[in-house]
């Protein structure tokens, strides 16, 4: 944010939604949110909408898009304490407890939506750590040297920075919104034999932009737990390093 904490809103109303973004003063995008808007067509080759679905329309997406705003820039990191454990399937890896249940704790009279929102995002940021810390132990060796992510969390204006935060990390998020379909069609075209490589495909230019760089508000957390002491206590450790070191470096 400038020094000047003003934003500017900027509404997009189009014939198939409604998309509202919010500006910084220095231009960058601090949160974004569309609706879909109906239209009618009583008779072949007529289209036709009502003023009021473009005025609540874009009521209900300056909603959401202040949702987003105050999730990134009101609930603070760390939750104020807040703590979700996502274990809403058990755990899979790298332990294998299947009746394991999440849960969230911490909960005071403070706390809304948005902490727990934020709260849930940090939990499973935490559970991805503790995979790839497994991975690490597993290859003898780190195995994160940048993320490349795509689908429909990367639409988070929040989410990629706290994963590049935890996972200390720097997060590329795929510029073409259908990643999955993307990858087929490299795919394709590498077998029909229009693209040198899978490797070339991928390195198409543009396809990636470096979205958040390394984490600045969590430092890496390290278990010092061992053996099985380790499987049991490994969440709630490493939750705990989280929040004790929480805050700039």
């Amino acid at each position: 944010m400038s020094a000047d904490s003003s934003l500017l809103v900027g509404i997009d109303s189009g014939t198939q939604s409604t998309r509202v973004c919010v500006f910084t003063l220095d231009g960058e995008l601090s949160a974004e949110a569309s609706v879909t808007t109906a239209v009618d067509s009583p008779r072949p080759q007529w289209a036709e909408q009502n003023p009021a679905e473009w005025c609540n329309s874009a009521k209900a997406a300056l909603r959401r898009a202040l949702f987003k705003l105050d999730v990134s820039q009101v609930a603070a990191v760390g939750s104020e304490g807040l703590v979700t454990l996502p274990h809403w399937w058990g755990i899979r890896f790298p332990e294998d407890i299947p009746h394991a249940r999440g849960a969230t704790i911490g909960w005071s009279n403070r706390h809304t939506s948005r902490h727990l929102y934020r709260s849930i995002l940090e939990g499973v940021s935490f559970e991805l750590k503790r995979m790839t810390m497994g991975l690490e132990k597993s290859f003898s060796r780190s195995v994160l040297s940048d993320i490349r992510a795509g689908g429909g969390g990367t639409a988070s204006i929040v989410w990629p920075k706290i994963l590049a935060d935890i996972l200390d990390t720097p997060l590329r998020v795929n510029t073409q919104s259908q990643a999955t379909a993307l990858g087929a069609a490299i795919m394709a075209g590498t077998g029909a034999g229009k693209l040198l490589s899978l490797h070339a495909g991928c390195a198409w230019r543009g396809l990636w932009a470096l979205t958040c760089s390394r984490g600045s508000r969590f430092r890496t957390p390290r278990l010092t737990a061992t053996g099985s002491a380790a499987s049991a206590t490994a969440p709630s450790a490493v939750f705990s390093a989280g929040y004790s070191v929480g805050g700039p470096r």
